[in-house]
């Protein structure tokens, strides 16, 4: 069973009709990172294999760092 990682879905805080959800997603599945320099804080565009697209809350280091550790597992 492959190892899951849950983050949080970026929001504009100037949108207050959005809520961030928690999106799970499998590190083998994914196809690219890249880091997305929100004005207001960082997040990432995680696209998978399927072309889906998720864009996430946190630092794109750490974003990386549990999705390649999760995926040598």
């Amino acid at each position: 069973m492959p190892k899951l990682v849950t983050f949080n879905t970026w929001v504009s805080e100037y949108d207050p009709r959005r809520t961030s959800v928690p999106v799970t997603i499998n590190p083998a599945e994914v196809s690219d990172i890249e880091d997305y320099c929100g004005t207001i804080r960082p997040g990432s565009q995680i696209t998978l294999k399927n072309k889906k697209t998720f864009l996430v809350e946190g630092v794109h280091a750490d974003i990386v760092a549990a999705l390649t550790a999760e995926s040598a597992s």
